[in-house]
Parts: C-alpha cells; structure tokens; sequence
C-alpha cells in the first residue's frame, strides 16, 4: 500500500475513533435500548440496539458547535442513517444539494440512497462555503495542519 493510502486509511481510522470517543463520553449512562426486531430485519442476535435520546443529541450538537466540519459530518451521519465510513468517503459532486440526497456502497457492495434533513444542508453548506478546501474532490477534506477535533478542541476533557 502506498504511503499516501495507509495514510488516508489511518486518517479515517483517527475520525472514526473521535467520533465514538465523543458519543461514548458523553452518552454512555441512560443509553436508551430497544430489542431488535427480527421481522424488520435487524440483527440477527438479541443484541440490544443504542440510540441516542433528543435530549442527549442536543447535548452532542452543543458540544461539537464550534467545529464545523464535525458539526456537518455529525448531522449528516445523525439525517441520513448514512454509516461514517460511508460519509467520509463522499466526494462532493457525490452529493445532490437540491435534492439533499446521496448514494452510498454499503454493506455486501449494495448501493443506497441516504437522504438529509434541511439542518443537515444548512451545515453542510456552511463548511463547503467556508471551511473545505476548494480544490479537493472529497467533501469532508480535512485541511493541512488542521488536525480532526481532538478532546480538547471540544472540550472533552473538562
């Protein structure tokens, strides 16, 4: 693998990380469970599914205010049901801002399409217009030296 691919390979690896160090931290007593449902075809095993209650979204969405690329990442993974890997891996002319939707390979290279909410567009094009980098295809591009948010910057660590 060359180095420029392990390198991005460990950089989503770091997002994904971040992203469920700040959805752990913060939300892991009272997660709210729900059995699966075998006849809608979720999960094959009694695992309990963990969602998070609008009370501990407003939570998350206050934390992550001041970053703007996670702000967008976060509303539209929180929209469109879309997984992280999915949505990191979108290049902006992936995404149809009129329409709000994209289409994604999932699970067993099945595509998909993910729709979004109006906050989620209003996010996004605030991060497109002022935050991403305009010359590179991929639509959560993280700039040089900018770093993904650390604990700190969201203050995690307080």
């Amino acid at each position: 693998m060359p180095a420029a691919a392990s390198y991005a390979v460990l950089k989503v690896a770091h997002q994904v990380l971040s992203v469920s160090f700040c959805m752990d931290a913060h939300f892991t007593p009272g997660l709210t469970r729900r059995k699966p449902s075998r006849e809608q075809g979720e999960h094959a095993t009694d695992e309990a599914v963990r969602y998070l209650t609008l009370y501990q979204l407003s939570i998350l969405y206050r934390v992550i205010k001041k970053d703007v690329r996670l702000s967008a990442l976060v509303s539209l993974l929180h929209t469109s049901g879309a997984r992280i890997a999915e949505v990191l891996a979108l290049n902006l002319d992936d995404i149809d801002l009129k329409a709000r939707k994209f289409q994604v390979v999932g699970k067993g290279n099945k595509q998909r399409w993910c729709f979004y909410s109006e906050v989620a567009l209003t996010s996004l094009n605030h991060y497109v217009e002022y935050y991403r980098h305009p010359k590179h295809p991929a639509l959560l591009y993280e700039r040089a030296g900018a770093g993904f948010s650390t604990t700190s910057r969201l203050g995690l660590d307080k």
